[in-house]
């Protein structure tokens, strides 16, 4: 359950989740954890960012100690069932360097999160910046990714309109529709061939 997810996580009541999941290195936990930290003093205490994945966790752990956000990170081991930490989360945060879709972002957004997405993502085109995510031009500036992030925990009403948003999108990428697209796609390539 939520509760449970969250509990063990160390989720404190009055706490946000921001749940980062993939390669630790290459997805860009390094300016998710410089974000947390660039957050006001306020907001840093209202914040745990879940990382759920794999990747050097004693550097990652280092860099938070660095910041003075360690206890802001929580790391999850790589597991195959990701739900549970979507549904228990508030948002989601991916400001990866290079992705060339992003499974991860369209599963986020089908549950329903609001999605802090890097536009390095094949994903990110999905999101229609402040309706249904909010994108990261750039990956490596962590004080605009905090400035993002400030908002999207200083604003439930922001956050509950990127999130359904997010879940609309994800409802219009049903397997059954990308498989339809892909066949009207080929159709015309098949036809050319007889």
């Amino acid at each position: 359950t939520r509760a449970a997810v969250r509990r063990k996580c160390n989720v404190g009541r009055g706490e946000l989740m921001a749940v980062f999941v993939g390669a630790y290195g290459r997805k860009g936990l390094a300016p998710s954890i410089e974000a947390v930290a660039g957050l006001s003093p306020a907001q840093k205490k209202r914040v745990k960012l879940v990382a759920v994945g794999g990747g050097d966790r004693a550097y990652f752990a280092k860099l938070a100690a660095g910041l003075g956000v360690r206890d802001r990170l929580v790391f999850v081991e790589h597991t195959r069932d990701v739900l549970p930490y979507y549904q228990a989360a508030d948002l989601f945060v991916l400001p990866t360097f290079y992705e060339p879709f992003g499974l991860v972002i369209l599963e986020a957004m089908s549950v329903g999160l609001p999605c802090l997405v890097s536009e390095c993502a094949g994903a990110s085109e999905l999101i229609v910046d402040h309706k249904s995510g909010s994108l990261i031009a750039d990956p490596c500036d962590s004080p605009a990714i905090a400035r993002k992030l400030e908002r999207l925990l200083d604003d439930d009403k922001y956050r509950a309109k990127l999130g359904a948003g997010a879940r609309a999108v994800a409802e219009s990428r049903s397997w059954d529709r990308v498989s339809e697209e892909y066949a009207a796609f080929l159709a015309p390539l098949l036809e050319d061939r007889s």
